[in-house]
């Protein structure tokens, strides 16, 4: 394991679905949406955060509306290629993250719900059979696939659930963070844009836009019934309905341009009306979010939630928690004095694997150099919750080092910083 190998599935899977999102929604959006669609995921702050973030949610998002895509798709034509498909994605997508089995299986509800609409009929009971059929060799995939880890360490998942509730707080927190934005001026009238594109794809397609509609709703229940860890978060509510996230920014694209269009139609004929309102959309979705404000070119921790919690500074418990804690050490701005941006390694130790007890992107913003988390180890304290063991097999880290191999010179570093917290 090192830093690139966890990390480019995740990467690769964030730059494919700029491309790959707007390709399986095309026979639903003009060009011109699906353009938008892609700038929207492009400048999506969350789906940023997921594709820099060593978790699967990225890979799971993808997999996910590729299986609802791939579900609605066999249900109309009946054709082999989809049906094996959505089993596939649905089961590697509920492998990734096991909460994705809330949103895969939601078209048997829907589709048991049509085919019991006509059950009188043969075609009404071949439709069951053969959802019947599919359920259960999508349920031999995730045996197959679940059923060795959860023999394993069944509990871990089990203990996840019946935790938390969702407030209605949460609802609003949610999409703000589908938007890209913490201020209601923005994420409220973008909302309504996404109603109005809703009610546009309903209008081209009735069944596809209750399909989605009916999947969301299921999926909402599903996971606000579980009631698990931390879900009165916005940030892991959405998590949970990640698969969701690009259906609800295809609706954004849908009504940002048929609101243009209208523009188009009231106020003359002008090539650039559309695009141009197109692009002040995203423009004043990015200048309202967060990206503007991230330190991308000198900083190692924007995945830290001190800028992923909440899009509202002042509402992000991160912000003001370490802030309480946190003070400045003049001794970075010296380091930052003597050296040039990225000539220094500082190594900082300790480090807790709980984010809100580190510091380090405060602290490289001063310094603006090279961070190296130091592990003790025991050697002073600890060792610590997280820390890798010197010599486990299998680990070649270049962003963390043992304090003891400092001290024998087996490796080196500019500066050591060691911080005491009582």
């Amino acid at each position: 394991l090192n830093e690139l190998f966890m990390r480019w599935p995740m990467l690769l899977a964030g730059i494919a679905a700029i491309l790959l999102l707007p390709f399986l929604l095309r026979h639903w959006l003009t060009a011109p949406e699906r353009v938008l669609l892609a700038a929207l995921i492009a400048i999506s702050p969350f789906l940023i955060y997921y594709s820099r973030f060593a978790r699967p949610y990225m890979p799971v998002a993808l997999l996910e509306i590729a299986a609802l895509v791939l579900a609605w798709h066999w249900w109309k034509t009946g054709r082999l290629v989809h049906v094996i498909g959505w089993i596939l994605c649905a089961s590697f997508a509920t492998w990734l993250n096991p909460p994705a089995l809330a949103i895969v299986t939601a078209p048997f509800v829907c589709f048991g719900l049509l085919g019991l609409r006509d059950v009188r009929h043969p075609r009404g009971r071949r439709n069951l059979l053969r959802l019947l059929v599919t359920g259960l060799a999508m349920l031999g995939a995730l045996v197959a696939l679940l059923g060795p880890p959860l023999a394993g360490d069944y509990g871990s998942i089990v203990t996840k659930a019946g935790q938390h509730s969702v407030t209605w707080t949460s609802l609003g927190w949610t999409l703000s963070l589908a938007v890209g934005s913490g201020h209601r001026w923005i994420y409220v009238p973008v909302g309504l844009l996404a109603l109005y594109g809703l009610y546009s794809l309903h209008q081209r397609d009735p069944g596809f836009a209750r399909f989605v509609v009916t999947v969301l709703i299921l999926a909402m229940i599903a996971v606000t019934l579980t009631r698990p860890d931390w879900i009165e978060q916005g940030p892991v509510f959405l998590r949970y309905l990640i698969g969701m996230l690009p259906f609800f920014l295809g609706c954004v694209a849908i009504g940002t341009v048929r609101a243009a269009s209208w523009l188009f139609r009231r106020f003359g004929e002008h090539s650039l009306v559309v695009p141009g309102a197109c692009a002040v959309v995203a423009l004043l979705l990015v200048a309202s979010g967060p990206v503007p404000a991230w330190p991308f070119f000198q900083n190692q921790f924007l995945t830290h939630l001190y800028y992923h919690f909440h899009y509202d500074p002042e509402r992000n418990p991160f912000v003001s928690f370490i802030g309480g804690w946190y003070q400045e050490e003049p001794y970075y701005a010296e380091i930052a004095r003597e050296h040039p941006k990225g000539d220094a390694v500082v190594v900082e130790a300790p480090w807790y694997l709980e984010s809100f007890n580190n510091a380090l992107h405060l602290q490289q913003s001063v310094h603006g150099q090279r961070v190296v988390v130091g592990f003790v180890n025991g050697l002073c304290s600890g060792p610590l919750y997280g820390e890798i063991r010197t010599g486990q097999p299998g680990m070649n880290f270049q962003s963390f080092v043992d304090v003891r191999d400092l001290l024998n010179e087996t490796r080196s570093a500019d500066y050591l910083v060691l911080h005491r917290r009582s």
